[in-house]
């Protein structure tokens, strides 16, 4: 069964990506940021949302990010906030999921959950934190192509 799922935006997001917020694993198990610290009302309403819809939730860390400039202007001074921390931002082709690694000690805690979470897919950290202070990872970056007859 196919379902639309409508889920807030997380503040400060002008375009109101999903990509960067949660991401299916398989048709019953999502994982989400860590809303706690950095948006606790967000992360109460998406397990409230995923749990009325019988999707069993798993949570990636996501610490609040540090403070960047973007274009030269001050982090504070503008409304996207920096994608540091954030591992929901995966690029998943096939059964290789690229994971974003910030140099920061979450790092292991994400690669060993998603490897927990999907035993037969190879995770391999990549470095992120440049592309990051521009507001996104390689999710954000990416267009998914199907090659060949669907």
């Amino acid at each position: 069964m196919e379902q639309c799922i409508f889920i807030p935006v997380e503040k400060n997001d002008l375009f109101g990506h999903a990509g960067g917020m949660v991401r299916v694993i398989t048709p019953h198990l999502v994982v989400m940021n860590d809303y706690t610290e950095l948006f606790p009302l967000l992360h109460q309403q998406l397990r409230r949302i995923f749990k009325r819809h019988r999707l069993d939730v798993e949570v990636l860390p996501y610490p609040p990010p540090r403070s960047f400039s973007f274009l030269g202007v001050p982090r504070k001074d503008i409304p996207i906030l920096a994608a540091e921390g954030n591992y929901v931002n995966f690029l998943r082709v096939g059964d290789l999921i690229l994971l974003p690694s910030y140099g920061i000690p979450e790092d292991e805690l994400a690669c060993r959950t998603l490897e927990r979470l999907c035993p037969t897919v190879k995770i391999i950290p990549l470095p992120a934190r440049e592309l990051a202070e521009e507001g996104g990872v390689f999710h954000g970056i990416s267009w998914t192509v199907q090659v060949g007859p669907s």
